[in-house]
């Protein structure tokens, strides 16, 4: 666990929970360059330290210390260990996320239980969870990597508050999905470039094999008249 920031005493935290490079894009199917990995990342902290907020970073070193359930759990656990009463956790693959929208959860921390930022395929890219409902039997049980884990997390507090939907990006639709959406222009064109680097290779990968092809062919002379 790394300490990233701890400017003010409050009884909020947020956690950073990313994985290394290989393992983020191992896991999506996008297969972003470590170069967009680290955009993300970098812009993430970055937003992240505009809330004034402790911050603390865990990177997921999967399978190492179980499934991901218990190391959601265990990383959770360890801020709360260090005697804050919320933590907020969030990921790097959400371009949307604003500072505002961490300063809105840390707000609705204060009266409410547990706040969910819920993404557009069914799970989450913001969980604030109060220390008094934290418990391992209930998180390492939530329907994890399903379209129904936002739904189940929701219910295990009444007061449970919901920030607006947002989209991860996960998959090659899912640039579609932030596309469309009203987004600010300097979210946008990163985007854009990053799209181009995620996609452009393979494009042009496949463009040149017809030529690969060709030149790799027996070569024939001329037919005789």
């Amino acid at each position: 666990m790394v300490i990233l920031s701890q400017q003010m005493k409050t009884s909020t935290a947020i956690l950073l929970f990313t994985r290394r490079e290989k393992d983020e894009i191992r896991s999506k199917s996008l297969h972003p360059t470590p170069k967009v990995i680290r955009y993300f990342q970098n812009r993430t902290r970055n937003l992240i330290s505009k809330t004034n907020l402790p911050v603390f970073e865990k990177v997921d070193m999967e399978p190492t210390q179980g499934p991901i359930e218990v190391r959601f759990f265990l990383a959770i656990k360890e801020v709360f260990d260090q005697g804050f009463e919320n933590v907020i956790v969030v990921g790097n693959d959400c371009p949307q996320l604003k500072s505002a929208d961490l300063i809105l959860a840390n707000e609705l921390l204060l009266s409410r239980d547990l706040v969910i930022g819920p993404d557009s395929h069914g799970g989450a890219y913001l969980i604030g969870i109060s220390k008094k409902i934290f418990h391992k039997d209930w998180l390492v049980n939530l329907p994890w990597h399903t379209n129904r884990f936002c739904e189940v997390l929701s219910s295990v507090s009444e007061n449970a508050a919901h920030l607006e939907p947002l989209s991860d990006i996960n998959r090659p639709e899912d640039f579609v999905e932030v596309l469309k959406t009203k987004i600010r222009r300097s979210i946008l064109l990163p985007l854009l470039h990053l799209l181009g680097q995620i996609f452009l290779p393979a494009v042009w990968s496949f463009s040149c094999k017809p030529r690969l092809l060709v030149a790799n062919l027996p070569l024939r002379a001329p037919p005789s008249h």
